[in-house]
């Protein structure tokens, strides 16, 4: 039995199942330009003051980015457990639009961060969260080959 867990840990700390360290990103940051992340997917972490008594968890991945009016976000995640029409969320949830809307300071982006010198900053944001992976092959100057 200690073989099979050693071997499973093995296995996925080098095939990188086992994430590395993530860092937060504040959505209420003014640098983070969301209309980039529009009808992509993002990994969250509710803010504790928002989840509890709402959701089951405060982590949540490959949510969806719906909109992104002034000061809030609005987030895509029935298949994740995010049903906007739950009584808990209906100060929130918008059933004909199917997402949920809160203020962008109550969320955090959870992205692995991968540092390149020289390279563009590692998008918090994919189409498709488990086929996407961003690397910078080669920097030459100012640009990206």
């Amino acid at each position: 039995m200690k073989h099979a867990i050693a071997f499973t840990t093995f296995f996925l700390f080098f095939t990188g199942l086992v994430r590395a360290e993530e860092s937060l990103i504040r959505l209420d940051d003014p640098t983070i330009k969301l209309a980039s992340a529009l009808g992509k997917q993002i990994n969250v972490r509710f803010a504790e003051s928002f989840a509890s008594n709402r959701l089951a968890k405060t982590d949540y991945d490959g949510l969806v980015v719906s909109e992104a009016p002034e000061a809030k976000v609005c987030l895509f995640g029935r298949e994740q457990g995010i049903d906007p029409e739950l009584p808990a969320l209906k100060d929130f949830g918008r059933a004909d639009a199917g997402d949920i809307c809160l203020a962008r300071a109550d969320v955090l982006v959870r992205v692995e961060m991968q540092v390149v010198e020289g390279a563009p900053p590692v998008p918090f944001y994919a189409t498709v969260k488990t086929s996407c992976l961003w690397v910078c092959r080669a920097v030459r100057g100012n640009s990206y080959i």
